[in-house]
């Protein structure tokens, strides 16, 4: 059976279902939860996330996208949602990316695909400020980077530049630096989740997590690493 329109820990618990008689359960929640920028400026509207803006384009009849969109962000989700705008768009498409070209970690291909469409990219690029007129979005207040250190990632460290800022003007932004799974609405006190990258934790082989009877798997356990 499928059942639509439930809400895992809202609507329904693990502890409900069992009283029911189920047994086993699999957690594949995915990571649709987008990361945000946590700077001033992104509750003003035009600022969307990667994820809604796909849906939207892609399944709402009329959807719609500014004259001067900037896509903050260097992956996939970064460099679908800017190619997927430009195909909708008249006007200008610009990436904000924090790294070089090297550093990115969307595909080398779709990247060069982007810029024969006629996106722009702006590397070594930070936001710091979305800027408006108290409600709408108006621009970007940039500050250029250098690299530092190498990270734990192994890529080095992005730096900022002292009195490197600048705007760019933008009536539409898109942020799209990572998705995380939303494993809080599952309400389940018991379940083991990482602190930092809020995946689920589950045996490698067994897929069992902390709950005994609750499996999980796919990007819930990974992080955002199969579909974007």
């Amino acid at each position: 059976d499928i059942k639509t329109g439930v809400t895992v820990g809202r609507d329904v618990t693990i502890s409900d279902l069992s009283e029911r008689g189920y047994r086993a359960f699999f957690l594949a929640i995915g990571a649709h939860q987008n990361i945000s920028l946590e700077i001033p400026g992104e509750d003003l509207e035009g600022v969307v996330d990667a994820v809604s803006l796909l849906f939207a384009l892609n399944l709402k009849v009329g959807a719609s996208v500014g004259e001067n969109v900037v896509v903050i962000g260097g992956g996939n989700s970064a460099i679908d949602s800017a190619r997927t705008i430009k195909r909708r768009s008249k006007g200008s498409v610009t990436m904000l990316y924090r790294r070089t070209a090297e550093e990115m970690t969307a595909v080398e291909e779709e990247v060069e695909e982007a810029l024969k469409e006629g996106i722009s990219i702006e590397y070594l690029t930070q936001p710091v400020e979305i800027l408006g007129d108290g409600q709408q979005v108006t621009g970007i207040r940039c500050q250029r980077m250098k690299l530092g250190e190498i990270d734990a990632d192994g890529r080095r460290r992005p730096e900022p530049i002292t009195g490197s800022e600048f705007a760019i003007d933008a009536d539409h932004v898109v942020i799209a630096i990572g998705q995380r799974p939303n494993s809080s609405v599952l309400n389940m006190r018991a379940l083991n989740i990482d602190k930092d990258a809020a995946t689920v934790n589950a045996d490698p082989l067994t897929l069992e997590t902390t709950i005994p009877g609750v499996f999980a798997g796919g990007d819930c356990v990974t992080g955002p690493n199969n579909v974007v």
